[in-house]
């Protein structure tokens, strides 16, 4: 949802694939795009969008959208028509700048800047609405270096426009980015003056949380190393994520045997592990082997979600016939 300067409030009807604009009584005033997804320019229902999220407004009549599955922010003049910026990952001009998935949008109309959460990018972008010039924020840390954002997401500046809020998903953490020096400080949240923690603190992820982590017992020889192959099968009505990023990374090894690689990106919903036992002595029965983690960006015909799986691999007894590979198969639903 965003406000005009007059009060109005534009709202992005994500599942329908259209944006509302209301009076502050919630009287519909335009009706833009249908339910049908698309990348169509036009006025009123001719338009379509494909999972429409941030919303920004440059003046009263002049709304941004964040086109998110076509990659692309939409320009809607209330009035006339609309403008777009294409897919990709480049700076530069009108078609010529690329986005990726981008979710967040906030406007700074002190400096006419629009700010972008470029999410499957891993960046913020700033448009100059002027010159419809998009850049990348070389935004730096504490200690200089510079800043690796994971799948960024909200965006919001302060009361006088000179600092951003970035809410870093991925990294799990709020970011503060003075846009004067583009240095990013933590932006901590105190729960002193909440009565109940119990109100006030999530429920941590466990490995062991029901529904997101499985448990898969295998054998391995006590030299050799066996291939450990994952193969992620959705159920009918779910799809990976068209352009976006299926990631995995091992959380824990245990010191007596050796797998590698230690991260990487899911091909066709597969990857494979090479494991080997160097430390018969230390690894017993039903220990843990490791911990790897699944972060998998999924849509179903109504929207889409982010979902992380873990799977713990327990040692079997440490046998003397070699076993060279391993399936293991994780339904999703």
């Amino acid at each position: 949802i965003a406000r005009s300067p007059l009060g109005r409030y534009a709202i992005a009807d994500t599942g329908n694939n259209r944006v509302l604009v209301v009076s502050s009584r919630g009287l519909v005033q335009h009706k833009i795009g249908g339910h049908q997804p698309g990348f169509v320019d036009g006025i009123s229902t001719a338009a379509r969008f494909n999972n429409p999220q941030g919303l920004a407004f440059i003046d009263e009549n002049a709304l941004i959208v964040a086109d998110t599955k076509n990659h692309a922010l939409r320009k809607i003049s209330l009035t006339s028509g609309m403008n777009l910026f294409a897919f990709g990952d480049v700076d530069g001009k009108l078609f010529n700048a690329k986005l990726q998935h981008p979710l967040g949008l906030t406007y700074n109309d002190a400096n006419n800047r629009l700010y972008v959460a470029d999410t499957y990018n891993h960046k913020i972008k700033v448009i100059d609405t002027l010159s419809n010039n998009v850049s990348t924020l070389q935004i730096k840390g504490q200690d200089g270096s510079l800043l690796n954002f994971n799948e960024p997401a909200g965006l919001c500046l302060d009361a006088d426009g000179q600092n951003l809020l970035v809410a870093d998903t991925n990294n799990h953490s709020i970011l503060l980015i003075d846009l004067v020096t583009l240095r990013s400080q933590s932006f901590s949240l105190d729960f002193s003056q909440i009565s109940s923690t119990s109100e006030t603190d999530a429920p941590q992820c466990l490995l062991n949380n029901l529904g997101n982590q499985l448990v898969r017992t295998l054998p391995l020889h006590f030299l050799k190393t066996s291939s450990i192959y994952f193969r992620l099968r959705l159920s009918p009505e779910l799809n990976f994520t068209k352009e976006a990023p299926q990631k995995w990374i091992l959380k824990t090894v245990c010191q007596s045997v050796k797998v590698n690689p230690s991260s990487g990106t899911l091909i066709n919903g597969m990857c494979n592990l090479d494991v080997q036992n160097v430390q018969s002595d230390y690894l017993s029965e039903h220990s843990e082997i490791f911990t790897i983690e699944f972060v998998l960006n999924l849509c179903n015909s109504n929207c889409c979600l982010l979902k992380r799986i873990y799977v713990s691999i327990i040692s079997g007894k440490t046998i003397e016939d070699y076993i060279p590979i391993h399936d293991v198969d994780i339904q999703i639903d």
